[in-house]
């Protein structure tokens, strides 16, 4: 496990842990359903806004725009940016996130 300092992973051992995660809807625990039970039990509102940290292909963030929310979904890997774009084309949910 890298643990910070001069040096990090391996070009070729970052290469393979985002080739792992290529297409793959979900890149963290948790399910739709434990998505929308944290929005009811926070008491979420459509028109609301929510930050999607590390949002990976953007699942959660698709979720949370369903639900009515503002959505700015942030992630440091442009090809995972690039899976959600069309996903919230095809769900009608451009203008949410």
């Amino acid at each position: 496990m890298w643990r910070g300092g001069s040096t990090g992973p391996s070009a070729e051992a970052e290469l393979s842990f985002w080739s792992l995660h290529a297409g793959l809807p979900r890149q963290a625990p948790g399910s739709d359903a434990t998505t929308r039970a944290m929005l009811d039990a926070l008491g979420a509102r459509p028109g609301q806004r929510a930050v999607d940290v590390g949002c990976g292909p953007g699942r959660s963030a698709l979720v949370l725009a369903a639900a009515g929310l503002e959505v700015l979904a942030v992630d440091t890997h442009p090809p995972f940016l690039a899976e959600l774009d069309p996903a919230a084309g095809a769900a009608g949910l451009t203008d949410r996130i």
